[in-house]
């Protein structure tokens, strides 16, 4: 199964980037990913204007022993809103915890 193409062309993604190194206690980690992610406070105090549809958490193992982990959180109106969203990403930035940005699919058909 493939990745999910956004039905609508107003969505984006708030996406949330961490690197745990090898060493770090992962079980724990994983069992608090909705605390130290910040995912419990998205769910609770993003603008509901923003449309949150999901949130989802993504692990990705290396070889080195190392654990890249992604937060995405899908908005159906966050183009609307881009104001409002980026002020909320501020908010996030300031926890000092991970790397933070907003995106949108864009149509690879269009770009010459």
């Amino acid at each position: 199964m493939g990745p999910k193409t956004p039905t609508n062309p107003k969505t984006a993604y708030l996406i949330t980037i961490f690197k745990v190194f090898p060493g770090e206690d992962r079980e724990k980690l994983e069992r608090s990913w909705l605390l130290w992610t910040g995912a419990r406070m998205i769910y609770k105090h993003l603008p509901h204007c923003l449309g949150l549809r999901r949130i989802t958490f993504h692990k990705k193992l290396w070889a080195d022993g190392g654990i890249t982990y992604v937060l995405l959180c899908e908005c159906l109106s966050l183009l609307d809103h881009i104001t409002v969203a980026c002020g909320f990403v501020e908010q996030l930035r300031a926890r000092c915890c991970g790397y933070t940005a907003l995106y949108r699919c864009t149509d690879r058909k269009s770009v010459v």
